[in-house]
Protein backbone atom coordinates (compact mmCIF):
# COMPACT_ATOMS: atom_id res chain seq x y z
CA UNK A 1 0.00 0.00 0.00
CA UNK A 2 2.82 2.35 0.94
CA UNK A 3 4.64 1.53 -2.31
CA UNK A 4 1.52 2.32 -4.29
CA UNK A 5 1.17 5.66 -2.51
CA UNK A 6 4.77 6.58 -3.36
CA UNK A 7 4.25 5.68 -7.00
CA UNK A 8 1.07 7.75 -7.07
CA UNK A 9 2.90 10.71 -5.51
CA UNK A 10 5.75 10.52 -8.03
CA UNK A 11 3.29 10.29 -10.90
CA UNK A 12 1.41 13.31 -9.56
CA UNK A 13 4.59 15.36 -9.32
CA UNK A 14 5.61 14.37 -12.85
CA UNK A 15 2.18 15.11 -14.31
CA UNK A 16 2.13 18.56 -12.65
CA UNK A 17 5.22 19.75 -14.50
CA UNK A 18 4.44 22.80 -16.63
CA UNK A 19 4.14 22.27 -20.35
CA UNK A 20 7.21 23.40 -22.31
CA UNK A 21 6.95 26.91 -23.70
CA UNK A 22 6.56 26.72 -27.49
CA UNK A 23 9.00 28.75 -29.53
CA UNK A 24 7.66 31.28 -32.05
CA UNK A 25 7.60 30.04 -35.63
CA UNK A 26 9.23 31.94 -38.50
CA UNK A 27 6.79 33.86 -40.70
CA UNK A 28 6.45 33.25 -44.43
CA UNK A 29 7.11 36.39 -46.49
CA UNK A 30 4.37 37.18 -49.02
CA UNK A 31 5.01 40.64 -50.49
CA UNK A 32 7.03 42.17 -52.02
CA UNK A 33 7.91 38.96 -53.83
CA UNK A 34 11.57 38.06 -54.10
CA UNK A 35 13.61 39.93 -56.75
CA UNK A 36 10.66 42.17 -57.65
CA UNK A 37 11.01 45.71 -59.03
CA UNK A 38 8.13 46.85 -56.80
CA UNK A 39 6.28 48.56 -59.66
CA UNK A 40 3.03 48.49 -57.63
CA UNK A 41 4.45 50.69 -54.84
CA UNK A 42 2.52 53.92 -54.24
CA UNK A 43 4.53 56.91 -55.43
CA UNK A 44 4.76 59.68 -52.82
CA UNK A 45 7.01 62.01 -54.81
CA UNK A 46 9.94 61.79 -57.23
CA UNK A 47 12.21 60.51 -54.45
CA UNK A 48 9.96 58.29 -52.32
CA UNK A 49 7.37 55.54 -52.64
CA UNK A 50 5.27 53.66 -50.10
CA UNK A 51 5.84 49.89 -50.11
CA UNK A 52 3.36 47.42 -48.59
CA UNK A 53 4.93 44.51 -46.71
CA UNK A 54 2.89 41.38 -46.03
CA UNK A 55 3.68 38.07 -44.31
CA UNK A 56 1.83 35.06 -42.93
CA UNK A 57 0.60 34.59 -39.37
CA UNK A 58 3.23 32.70 -37.35
CA UNK A 59 2.31 30.24 -34.60
CA UNK A 60 3.19 31.00 -30.96
CA UNK A 61 3.94 34.62 -31.88
CA UNK A 62 2.76 37.76 -30.08
CA UNK A 63 4.38 40.42 -32.24
CA UNK A 64 6.60 40.85 -35.28
CA UNK A 65 9.60 43.00 -36.10
CA UNK A 66 9.90 44.04 -39.74
CA UNK A 67 13.49 44.77 -40.75
CA UNK A 68 14.31 46.56 -44.03
CA UNK A 69 17.89 47.12 -45.19
CA UNK A 70 18.98 49.55 -47.88
CA UNK A 71 21.56 47.51 -49.79
CA UNK A 72 23.45 50.62 -50.93
CA UNK A 73 23.74 52.46 -47.61
CA UNK A 74 23.38 49.58 -45.15
CA UNK A 75 20.80 51.60 -43.19
CA UNK A 76 18.29 49.44 -41.30
CA UNK A 77 14.65 50.29 -40.63
CA UNK A 78 13.05 48.34 -37.76
CA UNK A 79 9.34 48.43 -36.97
CA UNK A 80 7.32 46.36 -34.51
CA UNK A 81 3.67 45.41 -35.02
CA UNK A 82 0.99 43.02 -33.81
CA UNK A 83 -0.29 42.71 -37.39
CA UNK A 84 1.02 40.79 -40.39
CA UNK A 85 1.42 43.81 -42.65
CA UNK A 86 3.03 47.24 -42.62
CA UNK A 87 3.43 50.13 -45.04
CA UNK A 88 6.80 51.87 -45.21
CA UNK A 89 7.96 54.90 -47.20
CA UNK A 90 11.33 54.20 -48.85
CA UNK A 91 13.82 56.00 -51.07
CA UNK A 92 13.29 55.26 -54.75
CA UNK A 93 16.06 53.99 -57.02
CA UNK A 94 17.53 51.64 -54.40
CA UNK A 95 17.79 47.91 -53.76
CA UNK A 96 16.48 46.54 -50.46
CA UNK A 97 16.44 43.34 -48.46
CA UNK A 98 13.81 42.54 -45.83
CA UNK A 99 12.89 39.94 -43.25
CA UNK A 100 10.55 39.46 -40.29
CA UNK A 101 11.40 38.37 -36.74
CA UNK A 102 8.69 36.51 -34.77
CA UNK A 103 8.63 37.13 -31.01
CA UNK A 104 6.69 35.70 -28.08
CA UNK A 105 6.04 37.21 -24.66
CA UNK A 106 6.44 33.74 -23.15
CA UNK A 107 9.89 33.02 -24.60
CA UNK A 108 13.22 34.77 -25.06
CA UNK A 109 13.74 32.84 -28.30
CA UNK A 110 12.95 34.58 -31.58
CA UNK A 111 12.59 33.19 -35.11
CA UNK A 112 13.82 34.93 -38.24
CA UNK A 113 12.18 34.46 -41.63
CA UNK A 114 14.10 34.01 -44.85
CA UNK A 115 15.63 37.15 -46.38
CA UNK A 116 14.12 38.53 -49.58
CA UNK A 117 15.21 41.27 -51.97
CA UNK A 118 13.49 43.85 -54.16
CA UNK A 119 14.33 46.95 -56.16
CA UNK A 120 12.29 50.14 -55.81
CA UNK A 121 12.18 51.85 -59.19
CA UNK A 122 13.29 55.47 -59.44
CA UNK A 123 11.89 58.28 -61.57
CA UNK A 124 14.37 57.97 -64.45
CA UNK A 125 16.09 54.73 -63.52
CA UNK A 126 17.49 52.93 -66.55
CA UNK A 127 20.06 50.56 -65.08
CA UNK A 128 19.75 48.47 -61.93
CA UNK A 129 22.42 47.14 -59.63
CA UNK A 130 22.37 43.32 -59.47
CA UNK A 131 20.64 41.65 -56.56
CA UNK A 132 22.97 40.06 -53.99
CA UNK A 133 23.82 36.49 -54.93
CA UNK A 134 21.88 33.74 -53.15
CA UNK A 135 24.45 31.35 -51.66
CA UNK A 136 23.33 27.75 -52.18
CA UNK A 137 26.25 25.49 -51.28
CA UNK A 138 27.67 25.13 -48.71
CA UNK A 139 24.63 26.07 -46.65
CA UNK A 140 24.84 28.09 -43.45
CA UNK A 141 26.53 26.14 -40.60
CA UNK A 142 26.81 23.03 -42.78
CA UNK A 143 29.45 20.36 -42.23
CA UNK A 144 30.75 19.31 -45.64
CA UNK A 145 33.09 16.60 -46.90
CA UNK A 146 35.95 17.46 -49.23
CA UNK A 147 36.63 15.52 -52.42
CA UNK A 148 40.37 15.41 -53.09
CA UNK A 149 40.66 18.41 -50.73
CA UNK A 150 38.32 20.47 -52.90
CA UNK A 151 34.79 21.82 -52.70
CA UNK A 152 32.56 23.46 -55.31
CA UNK A 153 30.89 26.67 -54.17
CA UNK A 154 27.48 27.25 -55.78
CA UNK A 155 25.21 30.32 -55.89
CA UNK A 156 22.45 32.00 -57.91
CA UNK A 157 22.58 35.50 -59.36
CA UNK A 158 19.85 37.83 -60.60
CA UNK A 159 19.66 41.26 -62.22
CA UNK A 160 16.60 43.09 -63.55
CA UNK A 161 18.67 44.17 -66.58
CA UNK A 162 20.04 40.66 -67.17
CA UNK A 163 23.53 42.12 -67.59
CA UNK A 164 25.60 40.36 -64.93
CA UNK A 165 29.22 40.42 -66.09
CA UNK A 166 30.97 38.27 -63.49
CA UNK A 167 31.25 37.17 -59.88
CA UNK A 168 34.09 37.40 -57.35
CA UNK A 169 34.37 34.73 -54.65
CA UNK A 170 35.70 35.58 -51.18
CA UNK A 171 36.70 32.89 -48.65
CA UNK A 172 38.50 32.96 -45.30
CA UNK A 173 38.75 31.41 -41.86
CA UNK A 174 37.58 34.62 -40.14
CA UNK A 175 34.54 36.63 -41.14
CA UNK A 176 36.35 39.96 -40.88
CA UNK A 177 39.30 38.91 -43.05
CA UNK A 178 37.79 36.98 -45.96
CA UNK A 179 39.71 37.63 -49.16
CA UNK A 180 39.16 37.06 -52.86
CA UNK A 181 40.11 33.56 -54.06
CA UNK A 182 38.60 33.74 -57.56
CA UNK A 183 37.75 36.75 -59.75
CA UNK A 184 35.81 37.35 -62.96
CA UNK A 185 33.86 34.10 -62.64
CA UNK A 186 31.24 33.85 -65.38
CA UNK A 187 29.63 30.65 -64.08
CA UNK A 188 27.63 30.38 -60.85
CA UNK A 189 30.11 28.00 -59.24
CA UNK A 190 33.78 27.76 -58.37
CA UNK A 191 35.94 24.83 -57.23
CA UNK A 192 38.44 25.63 -54.49
CA UNK A 193 40.98 23.73 -52.39
CA UNK A 194 40.34 23.79 -48.63
CA UNK A 195 41.68 22.18 -45.45
CA UNK A 196 39.78 19.49 -43.52
CA UNK A 197 38.57 20.23 -39.99
CA UNK A 198 38.40 23.98 -40.56
CA UNK A 199 35.63 26.57 -40.25
CA UNK A 200 35.29 28.88 -43.25
CA UNK A 201 33.31 31.97 -44.20
CA UNK A 202 32.37 32.84 -47.78
CA UNK A 203 30.76 35.59 -49.81
CA UNK A 204 30.06 36.38 -53.46
CA UNK A 205 30.26 39.81 -55.10
CA UNK A 206 28.12 40.26 -58.22
CA UNK A 207 29.19 42.81 -60.86
CA UNK A 208 27.17 43.90 -63.91
CA UNK A 209 28.35 45.35 -67.22
CA UNK A 210 27.78 48.91 -65.96
CA UNK A 211 30.16 48.33 -63.05
CA UNK A 212 27.36 48.16 -60.46
CA UNK A 213 27.96 45.56 -57.77
CA UNK A 214 26.29 43.91 -54.79
CA UNK A 215 27.51 41.83 -51.87
CA UNK A 216 25.86 38.62 -50.72
CA UNK A 217 25.45 37.63 -47.11
CA UNK A 218 28.47 35.97 -45.49
CA UNK A 219 27.91 32.27 -44.78
CA UNK A 220 29.75 29.95 -42.41
CA UNK A 221 30.52 26.24 -42.82
CA UNK A 222 32.96 23.61 -41.56
CA UNK A 223 34.92 20.96 -43.45
CA UNK A 224 35.32 17.45 -42.07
Amino acid sequence: MRKAAIIFLLFSLWSCKPDPIPEPIAAQLLAPVNLDNCSTADKINNNESQVSFLWSTALHTDDYELVIRNQSTGILIRRTTLLTSLNQILQRGSSYSWWVISRSEASDITSKSEVRYFYLEGETEQKHAPFPAALEFPEENAVVSLLNNTITFEWEGSDLDNDIAHYDLYVGTEEETISVVAENITQRESEQQLVSGTTYFWQVITVDREGNSSESLIREFTTE
